[in-house]
């Protein structure tokens, strides 16, 4: 049954549309920046299991990251600033769809919380 709902969907170029597209690109992320974190890891000779140590060596990088890229990344602070975050983490599942996560997990790749990279940028059409 899903062979042939598979290729009817390409047929009728569902593969194409937007909001399939975000989906891909959306679980795309996840999995290149989960693969790239195990990649650092293993390279300093750590596990995805073990827990100990992960967000220190994950600190660095992306600290390294954020300084060799700082001069191309631009920031609108004035938007950035109206974002209101919770601390209630939440997961959404669809237990009766093939997929039961809707949206994958926001990986935690640095416990470093402070943005101190980038250029400031306002747009003149902010209201």
């Amino acid at each position: 049954r899903d062979h042939y709902l598979t290729a009817e969907a390409y047929t009728m170029g569902y593969d194409k549309h937007p909001s399939v597209l975000l989906e891909e690109y959306l679980w795309e992320d996840h999995l290149y920046a989960s693969l790239k974190k195990e990649q650092i890891l293993k390279e300093k000779g750590l596990s995805i299991e073990n827990d100990e140590g992960h967000l220190n060596v994950m600190d660095d990088y992306i600290g390294m990251l954020q300084d060799k890229y700082s001069s191309q990344t631009m920031i609108n602070f004035r938007q950035f600033n109206k974002i209101n975050l919770s601390h209630i983490d939440m997961v959404a599942l669809k237990p009766s769809a093939p997929y039961s996560h809707p949206v994958p997990s926001f990986p935690i790749l640095t416990q470093d919380h402070s943005i101190d990279y980038g250029k400031e940028i306002s747009l003149s059409t902010e209201q």
